[in-house]
This record gives structure tokens, sequence and C-alpha cells, in this order.
């Protein structure tokens, strides 16, 4: 193999550079081959995620208004996509956001029912009393 600009014989024929003079012997440059490679990825990422379909979307958010179980299938759903890697990528993360809201909220209640039954001790409510009067009549 030569080199295209000194002429020199060059020993390595899978040579990508002129042992001599420094010429570039490949057709394409290594930056011509990187973004043919990044791009080929990004390809690939978007072919992997399509769009969610709408019908989709609400049957995950009308899950919880189901009676009775709706609630607990509705969480151990979140779950299952939070770490499931069959999801599409913008279903894991709105399950995730979702999971995380949904434990700060109960969080919240649990804290918000402790305070109100504090006030309501506090006050001088006697429940004992309360339910006596209400099992009286």
């Amino acid at each position: 193999m030569f080199c295209k600009s000194c002429g020199r014989m060059l020993e390595n024929e899978n040579a990508n550079f002129c042992e001599y003079c420094g010429t570039l012997l490949k057709e394409q440059s290594f930056q011509e081959i990187r973004s043919a490679e990044v791009y080929q990825s990004e390809k690939e990422e978007k072919e992997e995620e399509k769009p969610i379909t709408f019908g989709n979307w609400a049957g995950s958010m009308l899950l919880p208004f189901i009676p009775i179980f709706g609630p607990i299938v509705y969480v151990v759903m979140l779950i299952y996509w939070s770490i499931s890697d069959k999801t599409a990528k913008s279903k894991k993360n709105w399950a995730r956001a979702t999971l995380v809201i949904v434990v700060l909220s109960l969080f919240l209640l649990v804290a918000y029912f402790n305070w109100a039954m504090q006030q309501l001790v506090a006050s001088g409510f006697d429940i004992n009393a309360y339910m006596q009067q209400l099992n009286v009549k």
C-alpha cells in the first residue's frame, strides 16, 4: 500500500495514517466514523421508545378509581412500571414520580390525622364518652 500524499510504501496495510508524513489513509475520518456510531445509537434509542397510546394513559390514570381493589392494584402497578425493563421510559418516569407523590401524600395524611387527634385530646375531648353516647341511642 502506498501513501497518496508522499508516495512511500507502507508496511502496515491496516494503518489509518502514513508512518512518514501522517496523512490520513482511510477515506472516512475518525470524526465521521464516530458521528455515524452516535447517530446509529440515537436511532436505536428512538426506535425502542414508541409513544404510549391515549388508551394506555387513560387506563393507567383511571385505575385507582376502580371500587375496592383499584387503589391497591394502582400502587402495585406503579411499583411494577417503575422497575420493569419492558415499560416505556416516559411511563417509567411518570410511574416513579406518581409513586413518590402517593407515598408523600400518605405520609402527610397520617401526620395530619395524628396532629388532629392530639388537638382533640388536648382540648378535653373524651373519645370513650363520645362512643358511649353513640351506643346508647
